[in-house]
C-alpha cells in the first residue's frame, strides 16, 4: 500500500555480531592472562625445570575462558608453603588456605591470580564497549 511504512528489525544482526565481538573478548583476556602469568613466573624465578612455565594452558568455549598451570607444584609457588607462605599477602588470595606452621616454607610467588586481577577491568571496559 502506498504511505505504509515498513521496518526491519536489525535485532538478528546485532545479536549475532555482538555475540562475535563478546567471544573474541573472552579469547583475547584469556590469552592475555596466560601471557600474563608466564610472564610472572619469569619475573619471580620461578622456573627451575621449566615444567611450570610450559605447563600453561589455556582453553575458550564460547562465552567462557579458563587458563591453568598442571603441574604438581604450581599451587605451591602460587600460594607458598609454611609460615612463609602464610605471612605472603596478596590481591585475590583465598582466605581459605591452611599452611603448616611447624616450618618455614617459602613465601608466595604469586603469578595467575594477579593477572587474573590484573585484567579484570580491561575486561570489565571491553564487555561494556560492546553495548554502549
Amino acid at each position: 500500500m502506498a504511505g505504509d511504512v515498513v521496518l526491519h528489525s536489525r535485532f538478528p544482526e546485532i545479536i549475532a555480531n555482538s555475540e562475535a565481538r563478546a567471544k573474541a573478548v573472552v579469547e583475547k583476556i584469556t590469552l592475555d592472562i596466560e601471557a600474563a602469568a608466564k610472564a610472572r613466573l619469569v619475573e619471580h624465578h620461578s622456573i627451575e625445570s621449566g615444567a611450570l612455565l610450559n605447563s600453561g594452558e589455556h582453553a575458550i568455549e564460547g562465552f567462557s575462558g579458563e587458563v591453568g598451570f598442571g603441574t604438581d607444584h604450581s599451587h605451591f609457588i602460587e600460594f607458598g608453603t609454611g609460615e612463609r607462605g602464610d605471612a605472603s599477602d596478596f590481591p585475590g588470595k583465598p582466605d581459605d588456605i591452611t599452611y603448616s606452621p611447624d616450618w618455614k616454607g617459602m613465601a608466595a610467588r604469586p603469578y595467575l591470580i594477579p593477572s587474573v586481577e590484573e585484567m579484570r577491568e580491561p575486561f570489565e571496559v571491553a564487555v561494556g564497549g560492546l553495548y554502549g
